[in-house]
């Protein structure tokens, strides 16, 4: 409790060294629930408690069950003095530290990480190629007919992940209700490209029967826990980013994850930097490595920011800097230059991007383009450039840095890399198509047999929002094809206007404006909006280039 790091007896290494007696370690936290520390007390607390894994060596049981922290080895070992909080991190290269400051043993969750795909893509990083590229899970952005769209027409991403499965708080049939909700995945959704399922809840055995079918029936690469719904519909239930509120039930729910898919395939975990504030932020980040979890995907934004301001990439690399488990960074990123800028900055491992995808569908192809340069090209970028400090503390691109840009765009939209040789307008077009086609089902034409043609038009707008926001041409049609009412228009006249628009207005290499957009509002329709983006942006080209 007071946070002093405590030096283990000798004879704990005896115990960590002890493959078939695990240690249990039971943190109190309730002065009024006092019990002795007996064997029986452990033996009560097995038979109670969640099932332990055969190969777990270290199992932590958090119980309030006595006021200071007691160890006891099923070996008859007599426990050390001390208050050790904290169960074993997995390792990744660095040694482990629990949420107390103390050093703990490393264990093999890692290893969930050593399958060819994961090994490959993770590998780029360490030696100096384009990190791993995600694209992010959206509820009712980039679902199931826009990730296939972007597959099939521009692609680039080395995994994708769905939109969250949302877990109920309660059950009267737990094995029905796990069967319903897990119906509609399917991992061959993407061919080649693995898809993670997304869970999102607080019912730790409803999420763990989840977690377990979806991967030993349903055949999921990866199970990734959502920390990160700022809906209040969700965090009013104890989920999404909710589950920051407290770090231990963050810890139980991520560790028991973990045990139901028994180190198959890896538990992740996408969460934002907190709830109300970041004061919880390492205690979060810490739980979820010592649970257990392979990689960790940070949205810098806490809850109540929703997706205002700007996410704090500063909290990516604290994050780096803590843990021993790769980090992904995501937030804000839209343009080679803003994922150049938070590669830099932050040193992560990855790279998970969302809205900035439905941008510039061309996006991910653009960044591997980029890392495919030549160095040389990088080191000439580099050189002599400066970010001026504006008073109110914004940054703005000198003359030197506008000429940077120029150049990287310039170079990436001669590329054949990005385009394949094919017009860049023609691309979008074609995922434009592709996404207006594609029922919710993901079967061809099934919007047309599913879908009103209000629907239709509907997600038509919604996409249509971000493709446009970046240029300036671009933008001004979006206002006017916004006003189009369903009854003007056939869904398919609508798609007809929109790919117009494209084909006389997309400017190779991508948005030249670099805007956030949340497809609730249209960008730039305040003055105030206007003032914050073009702020936003000059930082983040500035950083790009420096």
């Amino acid at each position: 409790r007071t946070g002093t790091p405590v030096t283990p007896a000798p004879h704990a290494e005896q115990w960590f060294a002890t493959p078939h007696h695990p240690m249990l370690i039971f943190s109190g936290c309730n002065t009024s629930d006092v019990h002795p520390c007996t064997a029986a007390t452990v033996h009560e607390f097995m038979r109670h408690g969640r099932s332990l894994s055969a190969h777990d060596q270290h199992v932590v049981v958090r119980r309030s069950v006595c006021t200071n922290m007691a160890y006891t080895a099923l070996s008859g070992h007599p426990g050390p003095p001390g208050t050790v909080d904290g169960p074993a991190a997995a390792g990744h290269g660095k040694q482990a530290r629990g949420r107390r400051g103390f050093t703990l043993p490393q264990t093999d969750a890692a290893d969930a990480l050593s399958s060819p795909h994961y090994q490959a893509i993770l590998s780029r990083h360490n030696h100096g190629s384009c990190p791993m590229l995600l694209l992010a899970p959206m509820e009712n952005l980039a679902d199931r007919p826009a990730r296939i769209a972007l597959k099939e027409t521009v692609g680039g991403f080395d995994e994708a992940c769905t939109e969250f499965i949302r877990v109920p708080g309660h059950s009267d049939n737990p094995r029905a209700t796990t069967r319903g909700i897990t119906a509609s995945y399917d991992a061959n959704e993407l061919g080649e490209v693995p898809l993670a399922a997304q869970l999102m809840g607080s019912n730790i055995d409803l999420l763990a029967a989840a977690a377990e079918r979806l991967v030993t029936v349903k055949g999921a690469p990866r199970i990734d826990l959502n920390c990160g719904c700022p809906a209040n519909v969700v965090t009013g239930g104890g989920a999404g980013s909710s589950l920051l509120r407290d770090p231990d039930q963050l810890h139980e729910v991520v560790r028991s994850l973990v045990a139901a898919v028994g180190g198959a395939v890896p538990v992740t975990v996408k969460m934002r930097s907190g709830f109300d504030d970041t004061s919880l932020y390492e205690d979060n980040l810490l739980a979820v490595q010592e649970a257990g979890a392979a990689f960790v995907t940070i949205h810098p934004r806490t809850k109540q920011q929703s997706y205002n301001g700007r996410a704090d990439w500063s909290l990516i690399a604290s994050a780096k800097q803590l843990l021993s488990i790769p980090v992904v960074g995501n937030g804000d990123i839209v343009s080679v230059a803003s994922a150049l800028a938070i590669y830099r900055e932050t040193g992560c491992d990855g790279l998970m991007i969302g809205r900035g995808a439905l941008q510039d569908p061309l996006l991910f192809r653009r960044i591997k383009a980029y890392f495919a340069q030549q160095q040389s090209s990088l080191e000439h970028f580099e050189d002599g450039l400066s970010v001026a400090q504006n008073p109110n503390g914004t940054s703005s691109l000198d003359s030197s840095q506008m000429t940077c840009q120029h150049q990287l765009y310039g170079n990436l939209a001669s590329d054949p890399a990005v385009s394949g040789g094919v017009r860049e307008c023609d691309l979008v077009i074609d995922f434009l198509k592709r996404y207006a086609a594609y029922g919710f089902d993901g079967s061809v034409n099934g919007a047309e047999q599913s879908l009103s043609q209000s629907g239709r038009i509907g997600r038509l707008k919604k996409v249509m929002k971000y493709i446009f926001s970046g240029q300036p041409e671009l933008r001004a049609a979006c206002c006017h094809l916004l006003r189009v009412q369903p009854g003007q228009v056939t869904a398919e006249q609508y798609l007809q206007q929109i790919t117009q628009q494209v084909e006389l207005h997309w400017q190779d290499g991508g948005p030249p404006e670099q805007i956030l957009v949340n497809h609730v509002t249209m960008p730039g329709s305040s003055k105030a909006e206007q003032t914050w983006q073009a702020a936003h942006s000059t930082k983040m080209l500035a950083a790009a280039c420096v």
